[in-house]
């Protein structure tokens, strides 16, 4: 599967107006501003983006503004991750029609999956609502708790889901990301997440 160019990939924040409804006036400026500045992808629908705050309705209005402005001069990676795998695929469904980049999902955060394989083939329902997108795994352990090394998840999912691409590694446990890309080698793209570690992760 396709991977990401090599690059600085950005979660934008969502704006909204002061009675809460999506301001998508905002996204053409965004854009315009990350393209300005190097940036090669934007990450939609994420942590810093709200996207777990938001209804389906919003989350895919917000993709298909952000693949308009994106205008083929960045690449949008969509997270698609929710409690429900249903409710996930469909949103995995959607960015792939809307002519997304790429899909990226969390593991489901109250009912948790406590072995990789549970996660692994949680992913892969996910994964196969947009069957012509990559698919990163985003962990995120801070946020959903769910700390099963992204190193077994590579290693496990690598059979079990034909769009895996790589994963999304926000969190403190540098070893883990060592051992994740020991594993990945180059078949996989292992975005490192955590911005105030840049330094270190490099």
């Amino acid at each position: 599967m396709k991977q990401l160019p090599a690059g600085l990939i950005a979660a934008p924040f969502t704006a909204f107006h002061a009675d809460c409804r999506l301001n998508l006036e905002r996204v053409p400026l965004q854009a315009r501003s990350l393209t300005r500045n190097g940036v090669v992808g934007a990450f939609v629908c994420g942590t810093t983006g709200e996207g777990p705050s938001m209804t389906r309705d919003e989350r895919c209005r917000l993709v298909e503004a952000w693949v308009t402005a994106a205008a083929g001069n960045l690449k949008v990676i969509v997270h698609v991750g929710h409690a429900s795998a249903a409710e996930a695929r469909l949103l995995a469904a959607h960015a792939q029609q809307s002519g997304a980049d790429a899909i990226a999902a969390v593991a489901p955060n109250f009912f948790k999956p406590q072995r990789v394989d549970e996660l692994v083939e949680w992913c892969a329902e996910v994964a196969a609502g947009a069957p012509n997108l990559p698919f990163y795994y985003y962990h995120i352990p801070s946020i959903t708790h769910v700390v099963i090394p992204t190193a077994e998840f590579v290693a496990a999912a690598r059979a079990r889901i034909p769009t895996l691409a790589g994963v999304k590694l926000t969190h403190e446990d540098l070893g883990d990301y060592a051992a994740t890309r020991t594993v990945a080698g180059t078949d996989y793209d292992i975005l490192f997440g955590r911005d105030e570690l840049l330094l270190e992760g490099l």
